[in-house]
């Protein structure tokens, strides 16, 4: 009983042949703890430890055993008064197992452990309590990941929902003041406030559309984009967003390769990723963008990326600055919508959650790095696709032979004051116009219509029937009608599918009564009738 018959490795089938090496019952327990994998500990029902292994070691970013055991166990806990409570409690209570919570790092970081107690009787009537601890990061972080997916696909849907009405009410706004403004005289105190009007719904559907890139309810081309070229063709735009104080470097490998990302999305998530920067150094410093060329994952150890890139070639892009940097806590909130650590008035909170839209549309990852009064490095990745040409735009089919005559246009829209601003406009600029209030009045109108339909323009999310619904009929019944699609808000890929064939067959509202005659007659120009 005073020792235990260690054979040795390799041994255990012909264990009456292998010398026994005799060890001490406490050298050997010493041994079992150090090969285990767990983390082990015993610590006085005071909370002096006593004892420690190389796993804990390891696990909390400590050299060695002898030097956990240096650190007071309280401070192991973001919480210290609150650690000291929880083991009183524990030792009083007997075996605890399967605690869940951050235990600090020597680094400051933390690490989500499960911990389990029991407590022991030794000599002399004190309590001595062991333990074991269990790095269970990795599926909280999945747990996190998870509920920070669902959060964001609820506030998508809500900030979706709100951008459709208040895209429809900014196209009647913008429609109506621009009629105003033709009434009165320029130069007229009447002519300053209807075009102080306009300049404000112009910046609100440009908050619109930050919505809707978030919710990601815009309808995009994808595009091949050599990401090299297209970095340096914003320098420009990216100085004029930095002031004097603020230096901007660009580090631009050539060869970081092709991505599938529309333009303006690039151009929108670098002028977020630079703002940001600029932003978390008041007092000015530099700001660094790099372009680089990364492999996953052999260049992306350590990195915690949202998602985890699947092994792959990347082209990177990363925006880095010295500026105040941000805390785990911060950082874990900051692809929230709507968070912000500016002051109030400052920002709306849509910079980041914005850029983890576009990055997540283009199937790409972002990772964020940073600590406070050490800066930050946003870095994301973009899969690589192989180069492709630029296809050349079809031909346009000539003008059919027949006798010039207004164009006849079925205006589709269940808005009442939308549809009024489009036929008034349209009327106006030469068209004759039909209009509906839905989809199943639209074909109403159409079969009771003899003449030649040449154009038919729905908005997408109607009740009873959707516009693509309709197009589709119209597509059917009536082959020779051009269609013209108009949204503030998609909840379906149909209409992706009607770009992805034809890019010009969308406009997205809120817009200005010239953009949608001057679409109007593209699209009859497209088919030869205008």
């Amino acid at each position: 009983m005073g020792s235990l018959a260690v054979s040795r490795p390799g041994s255990a089938l012909a264990a009456s042949a292998a010398p026994v090496v005799p060890v001490a019952t406490d050298a050997a327990a010493r041994l079992v703890a150090e090969a285990c994998p767990l983390g082990l500990f015993a610590v006085t029902g005071e909370g002096r430890p006593v004892f420690a292994n190389a796993a804990l070691a390891r696990l909390l970013g400590y050299a060695s055993p002898r030097e956990l055991l240096e650190v007071p166990l309280a401070s192991l806990h973001p919480h210290p008064a609150l650690a000291l409570d929880i083991f009183r409690e524990r030792a009083e209570a007997g075996a605890t197992e399967g605690m869940e919570g951050p235990l600090l790092r020597r680094d400051g970081t933390t690490v989500h452990a499960r911990v389990s107690l029991r407590p022991l009787q030794v000599p002399g009537g004190g309590i001595l309590l062991v333990g074991s601890v269990e790095d269970v990061s990795l599926p909280q972080q999945v747990q996190e990941e998870t509920a920070h997916a669902q959060k964001m696909e609820a506030v998508a849907r809500f900030a979706a929902g709100v951008a459709h009405d208040y895209n429809n009410l900014l196209t009647s706004i913008l429609g109506e003041g621009r009629q105003l403004l033709s009434e009165v005289r320029e130069g007229s105190a009447a002519h300053a406030s209807t075009a102080a009007i306009l300049q404000a719904a112009r910046a609100a559907a440009r908050l619109t559309q930050r919505l809707l890139v978030f919710a990601r309810s815009e309808v995009v081309r994808n595009e091949p984009l050599d990401l090299a070229p297209a970095v340096r063709k914003l320098e420009d735009h990216l100085r004029r967003l930095l002031p004097d104080d603020v230096e901007l470097r660009m580090h631009v490998d050539g060869d970081a390769g092709t991505v599938s990302i529309p333009r303006r999305h690039l151009e929108n998530l670098l002028a977020n990723l630079v703002t940001n920067a600029r932003d978390a150094m008041p007092a000015g410093g530099s700001v660094a963008v790099e372009v680089s060329r990364m492999s996953a994952p052999a260049d992306t150890e350590g990195m915690e990326f949202h998602p985890a890139p699947p092994p792959g070639e990347y082209a990177s892009l990363a925006v880095g600055d010295r500026g105040v940097g941000m805390n785990r806590e911060t950082r874990r909130r900051i692809f929230d919508p709507f968070f912000t650590t500016k002051a109030p008035g400052g920002a709306a909170g849509l910079g980041l959650s914005t850029v983890y839209a576009l990055v997540s549309r283009a199937r790409g990852h972002i990772a964020v790095m940073s600590a406070p009064a050490y800066g930050t490095v946003v870095r994301v990745l973009l899969p690589r696709i192989p180069d492709q040409a630029v296809p050349s735009a079809p031909p346009r089919a000539a003008p059919k032979a027949e006798p010039r005559r207004r164009p006849t246009l079925l205006v589709v829209d269940d808005d009442a004051a939308v549809r009024h601003v489009m036929v008034r406009y349209l009327s106006r600029s030469g068209f004759d116009v039909l209009e509906a209030s839905d989809g199943l009045a639209a074909k109403e109108v159409a079969r009771a219509y003899d003449g030649r339909i040449h154009l038919l323009v729905t908005d997408v999310m109607m009740p009873r029937m959707k516009g693509t619904e309709l197009a589709e009929w119209i597509r059917r019944e009536r082959p020779d009608a051009g269609i013209l699609l108009v949204s503030g808000y998609l909840d379906s890929e149909s209409v992706q599918e009607w770009v992805d064939q034809d890019p010009d067959v969308f406009l997205a509202k809120p817009f200005e009564p010239e953009e949608l005659a001057v679409r109007v007659r593209q699209r009859l120009a497209g088919a030869g009738d205008a």
